[in-house]
């Protein structure tokens, strides 16, 4: 889902940009993609389709907490495994994973040795 907001801390001024100063080349190819990829998105906005279900959300708890019904706050899992060394479990996985056999650590040829003249 996208979401505007324009509020005047977020509002930038086109100066700010260095980019804007210098004439900009499109590729024709890339710019009719790029209107094709826009009309494609095009369509009638239908504001039923889309709700806002924090809101909704937070509307029921002050209905309820105004009608003196107790409200129970689901209390967040934590978290159970150690993370602290993520590369470490992230090669580790891929050595577990069956496509990724091989893969973690990187394969080395050990120097041919050489041959004594025949005597």
């Amino acid at each position: 889902m996208l979401q505007q907001i324009a509020w005047a801390d977020e509002i930038r001024d086109p100066g700010e940009f260095a980019i804007l100063d210098k004439p900009v080349e499109l590729d024709p190819k890339a710019e009719k993609m790029a209107h094709a990829l826009v009309e494609s998105m095009l369509g009638e906005f239908n504001h039923v389709e889309h709700t806002d279900t924090y809101v909704e959300r937070v509307r029921e708890l002050v209905n309820a907490k105004a009608a003196g019904t107790p409200v129970t706050v689901r209390e967040e899992k934590a978290a159970t495994e150690d993370v602290s060394d993520l590369l470490a479990k992230l090669e580790e996985s891929v050595r577990r994973h069956p496509a990724g056999k091989g893969t973690a650590k990187a394969k080395t040829k050990t120097p041919a040795r050489k041959r004594s003249p025949a005597a």
